[in-house]
């Protein structure tokens, strides 16, 4: 009797062992198809979630069309948003903006006719110029062009600007080259300008606000004749072979700035901090530079400053050494270590040769 039990209990003990392995395969079982079927969920959600940015990338870019100012600026904060919320939509979104901002300042028909007047002003300011340069003795019979009424930018191009300029990596520029943005007045725009490419545009006569800050911008090349920029922030700016003849600089902030063949003639540089600049090639024929600081420049080299006024502008002995050439007709006063400001050298007299 004792036997039977103690096999009938080696039974039981068999039997629940292979009840629990068999609970576990089934669970194990369940666990693999519970995982495949969350997996296929989440594929489906990916697919649908993607399906839906599309659906909301393509229907903004559809609305960057419409008649309706306030239905583009809609479209254009979809954009935005998208490229917050995804990471591969990012760039996309972002140089979308950039491109909807190129097609409408260059060939939108509503920005184009309040542009028309000042584009023949741009050409006819070129001419001008040009005779200028030719006529030397003559210039003051010239007749310079009229200025047209300054131009305003349309809210949705302002909005585009502003999102650009909030978004993207600060090496990252924005792509706004070679546009048209004559006779506008930023003033009252309220933009921020950060992380744009500006290279080779148009901004003759354009006024930006007080104490703007373009030091994160490029204007490579850039046309900014007679621009507005009193007390700008432009430090370590990129502003190689740019054109700024009658530019108000004054007071700007151009430390560290990169103006090799920069054209500033006739430009208002007084008290400009320069220090620390590349001016190599710079033409700086007529400028005002009265009190500009140009301690420390890397080059002066082949700048030509005829007719400039350096007068009071501060100056290190050995930068003034380097650049002798250049700043002839201009005397060294020292006033410290290695500091000191420029005055005009006494004009010689005339040797009487008998």
């Amino acid at each position: 009797k004792a036997k039977n039990e103690n096999v009938l209990k080696i039974f039981a003990a068999i039997t629940a062992l292979g009840l629990a392995i068999w609970r576990l395969i089934i669970a194990d079982k369940n666990r693999k198809i519970a995982d495949e079927n969350k997996k296929i969920a989440d594929e489906n959600h990916k697919i649908s979630k993607k399906q839906e940015i599309n659906e909301r990338y393509a229907k903004a870019i559809e609305l960057l069309g419409h008649k309706s100012e306030a239905v583009r600026i809609g479209a254009l904060y979809t954009l935005e948003q998208l490229s917050k919320e995804n990471e591969e939509y990012f760039k996309i979104c972002l140089e979308s903006i950039a491109g909807y901002i190129r097609h409408e300042s260059n060939c939108s028909q509503r920005i184009i006719e309040s542009s028309k007047k000042w584009q023949e002003y741009a050409i006819n300011l070129d001419s001008y110029k040009i005779e200028c340069r030719l006529s030397e003795e003559n210039i003051y019979n010239l007749e310079k062009p009229e200025k047209p009424q300054p131009r305003y930018l349309p809210e949705d191009i302002k909005t585009a600007v502003n999102i650009l300029s909030r978004s993207g990596a600060p090496e990252e520029k924005h792509n706004l080259k070679n546009i048209d943005w004559c006779g506008i007045d930023f003033i009252t725009s309220s933009i921020k300008f950060e992380n744009i490419d500006f290279s080779h545009s148009i901004f003759i006569n354009v006024k930006f606000p007080y104490e703007v800050n373009l030091s994160t911008c490029y204007l490579q090349r850039a046309k900014l004749y007679e621009v507005h920029l009193y007390k700008a922030n432009l430090q370590g700016i990129d502003l190689q072979w740019a054109k700024l003849e009658g530019a108000n600089l004054e007071d700007a902030h151009l430390y560290k700035a990169n103006l090799q063949g920069i054209d500033l003639q006739d430009a208002n540089l007084r008290g400009a901090d320069l220090q620390y600049s590349n001016l190599y090639k710079a033409d700086l024929k007529g400028a005002d530079l009265e009190r500009a600081d140009l301690r420390e420049v890397i080059s002066l080299e082949e700048a030509d400053l005829q007719w400039a006024d350096l007068q009071g502008a501060k100056l290190d002995k050995e930068t003034f050494s380097k650049f002798k050439n250049e700043l002839k007709g201009w005397t060294f006063n020292e006033e410290g270590r290695n500091k000191g400001y420029l005055t005009k050298a006494p004009e010689e007299p005339e040797s009487n040769d008998e």
